[in-house]
């Protein structure tokens, strides 16, 4: 519901910070938490027209700062439109299984040049103290 949209969004992205946006976890806790985080904002749905193309944007990105490179180009449109309608649903078997799939693990240098790239200084910082 449009009303519900701000405070959602809020709800999501403050719980994403407090999760120090997935720094420390392992792989396999880090794809986990990544499917998590693209159910809820694709619960969200705040924009009328480019949701999906937005949300794996931005969960393509964010997957590098946290050592994870998600390329979910590597799924296909149908598999993906599946995957997002069962996450509505409370099912993430489909979301899991395809983040497993199109995951690979980003070595600790690799995972470093991306914060530099993505995060502003203040971020930068903390999250880079993070991974020592």
């Amino acid at each position: 519901m449009p009303q519900y949209i701000e405070s959602a969004g809020n709800d999501i992205f403050l719980k994403l910070k407090s999760q120090k946006f997935f720094i420390g976890l392992d792989h396999e806790e880090a794809v986990e938490a990544l499917v998590s985080l693209f159910a809820d904002m694709n619960a969200l749905h705040p924009f009328r027209e480019g949701n999906g193309r937005t949300q794996r944007e931005f969960i393509e990105e964010l997957s590098k700062i946290c050592g994870v490179n998600l390329d979910l180009t590597a799924a296909s449109s149908f598999d993906m439109i599946v995957a997002s309608h069962d996450s509505t649903n409370g099912d993430f078997i489909t979301l899991r299984e395809m983040f497993r799939r199109c995951a690979k693990k980003l070595s600790k240098l690799e995972q470093k040049q991306y914060i530099e790239l993505y995060c502003t200084d203040t971020l930068k910082k903390d999250l880079l103290e993070q991974l020592r």
